[in-house]
């Protein structure tokens, strides 16, 4: 199986979104810590079948492109070394406001053939502005879309996708959102309630009607197979609700392994970019060492603190709950899953999927 493992390249930077959950800093990852963390990518590779998604992450990581460029050199000499060079993917997830210099732009054709770039843009300058601004407090649109053309004279528009998030402030916007990402060109696109915040039965009569009309326009105009939208025809033809599975949904810990600014190897992005998170292990004598197997069985095995209400839900298999936000705010998981935060926005990409099959 598939494994993604994300490095944690820096904790700055150059936006200050106003629903980020991320801690801010001015600290880079060690680079032999990287080099460690990534022997241990090609190591899995030689060792099991699938492929691995090598994740940069920030803050933003382009703000510090020696750091990528060394890195990444080192993960492509060994891949080839090592005969694993098909069997991996570079995602970078960026702002894209940092793209328009030979720099950039040198790394990006660099890592092209093996490279899937996520671009933060949440719709239309008036929307997007709203929350993702500067330092100064001043939108941040034209730079980001700016980038977007910049890569993909290098990337195919395939491998390019978009990541909007939603907030209380933009929920109205939602389809609005969407349609300007397809215009844009992307024909991949994510649009993400914010996990902290509630989203009930009052949202999913907001949200809901959005997206069946999104999903009405992709299928009368026949791109249901040719564009994605994460909310509604992503897996949509596959069984809506795996009845015994217990697992988180997300793969953290399992499927998902990130490398800590502190050297500490954690479960995911958001158990290592937030202050005071329980980690799996570290870097240790040249390998990862395993020192916590307990949080990798708590979040693992997390689903089986679903109640009865929960566990019978037709829509369970989509409900994305954070499990790494129970530990950041200090919750039990239980009580988490019992606040029942996601019922409306997991609700609405039911009704959207069984809209499309019975469309189909």
């Amino acid at each position: 199986m598939d494994k993604t493992w994300i490095v944690m390249v820096n904790s700055d930077c150059n936006l200050r979104c106003k629903y980020c959950f991320e801690d801010k800093t001015n600290k880079t990852n060690s680079v032999s810590n990287i080099k460690i963390y990534m022997d241990n990518i090609i190591r899995s590779l030689l060792d099991s079948p699938g492929n691995a998604v090598v994740d940069l992450f920030g803050g933003e990581p382009f703000l510090h492109l020696p750091l990528l460029d060394e890195v990444t050199d080192y993960f492509m000499d060994e891949a080839e070394k090592y005969n694993v060079q098909d069997r991996y993917m570079f995602n970078l997830t960026t702002n894209g406001t940092l793209f328009n210099n030979d720099s950039a732009k040198a790394f990006i054709k660099k890592i092209s053939g093996n490279c899937h770039v996520g671009f933060s843009i949440d719709g239309p300058r008036h929307i997007h502005d709203v929350n993702r601004v500067t330092i100064d407090g001043n939108g941040s649109y034209d730079k980001a879309v700016e980038g977007f053309h910049i890569c993909k004279e290098y990337i195919p528009i395939q491998r390019l996708s978009a990541k909007a998030t939603i907030n209380h402030a933009t929920m109205h916007d939602w389809e609005t959102i969407v349609r300007h990402l397809l215009d844009l060109g992307f024909k991949r696109v994510g649009a993400n309630v914010v996990f902290e915040e509630t989203w009930g039965e009052e949202e999913f009569y907001i949200l809901a009607p959005q997206f069946i009309n999104v999903a009405e326009y992709l299928y009368s105009n026949n791109l249901l197979h040719e564009i994605e939208v994460d909310q509604i025809n992503k897996g949509y033809s596959i069984a809506l609700s795996h009845p015994d599975s217990t697992s988180n949904s997300c793969g953290a810990c399992i499927h998902m392994r990130c490398l800590g600014i502190d050297g500490k190897v954690y479960g995911c992005q958001k158990f290592g970019s937030v202050t005071g998170m329980p980690h799996l292990g570290e870097i240790k004598d040249g390998d990862i060492v395993i020192t916590n197997s307990n949080i990798i069985s708590e979040v693992t095995n997390s689903r089986k603190y679903l109640d009865k209400y929960c566990a019978d839900c037709l829509f369970k298999a989509m409900c994305y709950n954070c499990v790494a936000d129970a530990y950041a705010i200090g919750i039990s998981v239980d009580e988490m899953y019992s606040r029942k935060s996601q019922c409306g926005y997991t609700c609405a990409k039911g009704f959207t999927k069984l809209y499309l099959l019975n469309r189909e």
